[in-house]
């Protein structure tokens, strides 16, 4: 570790004197294989995490998912004078990275949608339909249904009443 932290401390003068910057990327763990025996910070799960943080500036991170509960991998940065942050992300179709929220905003129009009838249907059963689909409050449920309304996915048909618009 004391020859690592003399490697980051050189570095660390070349750029202050050169005024450049120095991205590095290394993929070394030293990860126990038991869930239950792990590194509390996910930065220490980096093998010479001492030396690293201590003579360079952000730690950068990226956490698997931990399975149906968090489905989403967490990507994570310790920066030395700021707070440290973590950001969820998810794989899209094409196997890029997305965020986890829009992921999951996506997923959750996708399931209203193969839900809404195709026949005209009143505005209290639709806000039913929707809090029982998204497990939402009525209050949300009609965010959902005036949302549907603006995006053009419903139409209304009469006072009250509306029908999931034809595909153009």
């Amino acid at each position: 570790q004391e020859r690592q932290a003399l490697a980051m401390l050189g570095f660390s003068r070349v750029c202050t004197d050169y005024q450049i910057n120095l991205s590095c990327v290394a993929h070394f763990g030293k990860q126990k294989g038991d869930m239950k025996d792990q590194y509390t910070r996910p930065q220490a799960r980096i093998a010479g995490s001492g030396a690293c943080s201590g003579f360079t500036d952000p730690q950068v991170y990226m956490l698997d998912p931990l399975g149906p509960k968090q489905p989403w991998h967490t990507l994570g940065w310790n920066p030395r004078h700021a707070p440290a942050e973590e950001f969820r992300f998810v794989r899209n179709a094409q196997g890029l990275f997305v965020p986890y929220e829009l992921f999951d905003a996506m997923d959750r129009r996708e399931k209203l949608l193969a839900a809404l009838p195709a026949d005209p249907t009143s505005a209290s059963v639709l806000l039913k339909l929707i809090t029982d689909t998204l497990q939402v409050s009525r209050t949300q449920a009609y965010k959902h249904l005036e949302d549907l309304l603006r995006d053009g996915w419903l139409v209304r048909t009469g006072r009250g009443h509306y029908t999931k618009a034809k595909p153009n």
